[in-house]
Parts: structure tokens; sequence; C-alpha cells
């Protein structure tokens, strides 16, 4: 059997938001969300590392510079095995 694998749809259904909160806790700053305390793994003399842009749907870690959007967080928070 052929499935469809649709990614808009997919990142259309997802809110990244939701589903990076579950990993970090975010506050909203203006038209996106920040975390209130240096991600694992990475340091930061901000004092935040992650910046999530809901209308981007899109995340940057501002430690490290690592970015993206819902499928790479997940494959760098959940690597397959």
């Amino acid at each position: 059997m052929n499935q469809h694998f649709d990614v808009d749809m997919m990142k259309a259904q997802i809110d990244i938001v939701d589903l990076i909160s579950r990993d970090e806790p975010l506050q909203k700053y203006g038209d996106t969300y920040r975390s209130g305390h240096v991600t694992a793994g990475h340091g930061s003399k901000s004092g935040t590392c992650l910046d999530v842009c809901p209308p981007k749907q899109v995340y940057l870690c501002r430690s490290c510079g690592e970015s993206g959007d819902i499928f790479s967080y997940e494959q760098q928070r959940r690597p397959l095995s």
C-alpha cells in the first residue's frame, strides 16, 4: 500500500510551540517565544538559548546556532537508534 506523506500538511497541523514546550518551558516574547533557561548541552551567557517563531514554524538556538523546523527538532532531541 502506497501512503502519501505530505510534509507541508504535517507542519500545518503540528504547532512548533506546543512541540518544543514539551521539553523546554517557553515564555511569550513579542511575536516569538523564548526559553527561560539554557537548553540541555548548550551554554549561553545571555540566559536565554532557544527562540521559537510560530508564524514561520522554526526555532533557533542563540548559543550554538542550531535552527530548524518540527522535523529537525525531533531528529535532534529524539534520534532513532
